[in-house]
C-alpha cells in the first residue's frame, strides 16, 4: 500500500503515517494515523495507491472509530493499479483510527458531494460550498478565438447559506485553438473538472477544480507554459458580485514570524499606502498597481499578503464562528512552479483577484522573493523550462475547523562575514540556539569557510513501522 495523501505529504512536517496492516486480504485492515506537530489536521483527502479491487470495490468499507460507513472512491490508476480515497482527520497530539473491511459487511455511506448539470454549467457541492464551473465539452476553433471569448475555469461560488456569488471571466486576448473541459470524478468522496486551454502558435493553460467531502474549499491546481515570458495574460475572479461585501481580511507571514489577521475595510484598503517590494515592474504595460498581492511564500512589505478574502464586517461582528466569506489562500507551497504573485485590486467596494497565465521573472525589486539570490529559496525545478509555471490554491467559502494562528519561518541571522538563513533550535526564535537547526543558504564575504551540513529530526521519531501489501480482491 503506498500513501499519497496531501495529510501524509506533511511527514517532513512532523507528521507520521503509522500503517499497522494485515497481510490477510479477508482480515479488517487498521489504519493509524499520529500527530505529531502538537496542531491536528482537519478533515482532509486521503489517498492510498493499492491493487485494484475486485468489482470496482463494491465490497470495500471503511469505518471511523465510531463504527460508522465513511464515504469511499475508487480512481483507476496505472495496470492492476487503483487509488483508495476516504477523508480523515487527526486531533491536536492525537490518535486517528480508521478499519478497512474487505467482505462487504456494513452499509454503504451516502455519497458526500454531487455535481449537476445547468445548461452549459457544471456545479460541484459538498455539504457546505458550491463551485459552478464550464459543463464539459471539447472545441477546436477555427480560425482561433480571443481567449476572452471563453468562459474562465470558475464562473461563480456558494457558501454554506446558499446564495451565489462571484463572477469569472478571463481577462486576455491571446487566440486559442481549442478548448477542453472533462469531468474527471463524480463522487462519492470528491468531484473534480479538468480545464485546458491550447493557444494558436504554442502554449497551453490547465486547471484542475476539486470539491471534497467536507473541506470548507475548493481546490484548484493549475500549470500553463505560453513558451513566453510576460506577465500579461491572467484570468480573475470578481470576489464581491452578487453582494456587499464591506470588509477585508488577511494576514503577513514574514521571515522571523508573523502579522495577525487584519479586517480591515475595504473603502481604508483602497485608500492604504503599502510598502514593499514595487510591484507591477513585473506586469506588462498599462496594468495598474494592485491594492495588493497574495504571495505563497514567507513575504514583506505590506503589500504582500498570505490569503486575501472579504466579508460583511457586521455579520462577523454578529458570528464570528459562521459569517459569509470568500478567501483566496495558497496550498502546498511545495507544489508551486515559478508562480507569480497574485494581484489584488480593491476599487469602489469591488474586489478582484487575477491569476496569471504565464511566468514572468522576478527579483526582489517586483517580488518578496528572487530567481537568482541564493538567499531566495523556492521551488524551481531545473527539468522544467523556465516559462512553465504551476501553482495550487483554496477558494475558501465556509470557516475552517482548524486555524493556526501562526508559525515560525526560516529566519536570517548574520556575524559580518557569514550569512545563513535556518531554523533556530527547539523550533523558537527567543529560545533558541545561535546555532543554525539547519541552513538553506550560505554565504561569505571573504575568507575560506569549512561548511558542514547536518540532518537530524525534531522531535525525534519513531522507528517506522514495518510495511506490508494490501490486496482487495
Amino acid at each position: 500500500m503506498k500513501s499519497t495523501t496531501p495529510i501524509a505529504k506533511l511527514a517532513a512536517s512532523g507528521l507520521v503515517v503509522l500503517l499497522g496492516l494485515t497481510t490477510q486480504a479477508a482480515e479488517p485492515l487498521t489504519v493509524t494515523l499520529k500527530d505529531w506537530t502538537g496542531r491536528g489536521f482537519a478533515p482532509d483527502l486521503v489517498n492510498y495507491t493499492i491493487p485494484a479491487p475486485a468489482e470496482g470495490g463494491k465490497g470495500v468499507r471503511v469505518l471511523g472509530a465510531d463504527g460508522k460507513s465513511l464515504a469511499v472512491q475508487f480512481t483507476p490508476g496505472s495496470i492492476g493499479q487503483a487509488t483508495l480515497s476516504f477523508v480523515a482527520s487527526i486531533p491536536s497530539n492525537g490518535v486517528s483510527t480508521y478499519t478497512i473491511r474487505t467482505d462487504g459487511q456494513g452499509p454503504v455511506a451516502p455519497p458526500a458531494v454531487t455535481t449537476l448539470k445547468e445548461g452549459e454549467l457544471l456545479i460541484l457541492a459538498n455539504q457546505l460550498l458550491a463551485v459552478k464551473v464550464p459543463a464539459p465539452l471539447e472545441k477546436t476553433f477555427n480560425p482561433p478565438v480571443a481567449a476572452d471569448k471563453l468562459p474562465a475555469p470558475i464562473l461563480a461560488f456558494r457558501g454554506p447559506d446558499g446564495v451565489w456569488r462571484g463572477a469569472g471571466s478571463i481577462v486576455h486576448q491571446r487566440p486559442v485553438k481549442s478548448l477542453r473541459i472533462t469531468q474527471t470524478a463524480t463522487g462519492p468522496v470528491f468531484a473534480e473538472v479538468r480545464y485546458r486551454l491550447e493557444y494558436e502558435g504554442g502554449g497551453f493553460y490547465a486547471a484542475t477544480i476539486r470539491v471534497t467531502d467536507q473541506a470548507p474549499f475548493a481546490q484548484v491546481s493549475e500549470e500553463y507554459d505560453l513558451g513566453v515570458s510576460a506577465n500579461a495574460h491572467f484570468w480573475q475572479l470578481d470576489l464581491s458580485k452578487g453582494w456587499k461585501p464591506d470588509a477585508a481580511e488577511h494576514m503577513n507571514v514574514a521571515g522571523q514570524g508573523f502579522i495577525p489577521v487584519a479586517y480591515p475595510s475595504l473603502a481604508d484598503e483602497e485608500k492604504t499606502t503599502t510598502s514593499g517590494p514595487s510591484v507591477g515592474a513585473d506586469l506588462h504595460n498599462g496594468a495598474s498597481t494592485p491594492t495588493r498581492c497574495i504571495h505563497h511564500d514567507s513575504c514583506w512589505g505590506s503589500r504582500f499578503v498570505s490569503f486575501y478574502g472579504i466579508h460583511e464586517a457586521a455579520a462577523r461582528q454578529a458570528s464570528p464562528k459562521n459569517y459569509p466569506l470568500v478567501i483566496v489562500a495558497p496550498l502546498h507551497k511545495g507544489d508551486w512552479r515559478r508562480a507569480n504573485s497574485l494581484p489584488v485590486y480593491v476599487k469602489n467596494g469591488h474586489v478582484r483577484v487575477q491569476f496569471p497565465m504565464d511566468v514572468a521573472p522576478i527579483s526582489w525589486i517586483n517580488e518578496p522573493a528572487s530567481d537568482v539570490s541564493p538567499f531566495s529559496c523556492h521551488e524551481h525545478d531545473p527539468n522544467l523550462p523556465a516559462t512553465y509555471g504551476r501553482r495550487v490554491w483554496a477558494l475558501v467559502l465556509a470557516q475552517p475547523p482548524l486555524k493556526v494562528v501562526g508559525y515560525i519561518r526560516p529566519m536570517y541571522r548574520m556575524d559580518g562575514v557569514r550569512w545563513y538563513a535556518g531554523f533556530g533550535d527547539e523550533h523558537s526564535i527567543t529560545k533558541g540556539t545561535t546555532a543554525p537547526q539547519f541552513s538553506l543558504a550560505i554565504g561569505v564575504s571573504a575568507g575560506v569557510h569549512e561548511v558542514k551540513i547536518s540532518e537530524w529530526e525534531w522531535p525525534e521519531m519513531p522507528p517506522a513501522p514495518v510495511r506490508a501489501a494490501l490486496s482487495i480482491q
